[in-house]
């Protein structure tokens, strides 16, 4: 079995997301590993809402992702993380191109548990994440 150094937590700043970070820490810790926190900015929803509302949203949208980048980094300080990734597009592709990047080892991730409806319309961010990485995920249940 390969040895754990580098986590990847993704996180949404959902209830969900936060019960991954405390296994995320905690693994970090029992483990010795590296911690990098990542969010993704789900540029579908920007365009979404900017094909309705363009003038309107440039600088809400500008001033929200830095708003969202503040928070990462603060977050990533408050949980001793040894590195924090913003970025923007599709939240798995993303995960999977920054665990080739850094040559994540463990990515953890929260589920929100939506099913029906919901989980037709929001998609399941955990599972297409498993599909794409190469190493092992985590999955924890918010």
């Amino acid at each position: 079995m390969k040895n754990i150094e580098r986590i990847l937590i993704a996180t949404d700043f959902s209830p969900a997301s936060q019960s991954a970070l405390d296994y995320a820490v905690e693994w970090k810790n029992k483990l010795g590993a590296s911690l990098t926190v990542i969010y993704i900015f789900d540029h579908r929803f920007q365009s979404a809402l900017y094909s309705v509302y363009s003038e309107m949203l440039d600088n809400s949208i500008l001033v929200y992702k830095e708003q969202l980048e503040l928070s990462l980094k603060g977050l990533s300080e408050k949980i001793g993380a040894d590195d924090y990734v913003f970025r923007e597009g599709i939240p798995a592709n993303e995960v999977a191109q920054c665990v080739n990047e850094k040559n994540i080892d463990l990515v953890i991730v929260g589920t929100h548990g939506y099913s029906g409806l919901e989980k037709l319309v929001l998609g399941s961010t955990a599972k297409n994440i498993l599909y794409r990485v190469k190493c092992p995920v985590l999955t924890i249940k918010g």
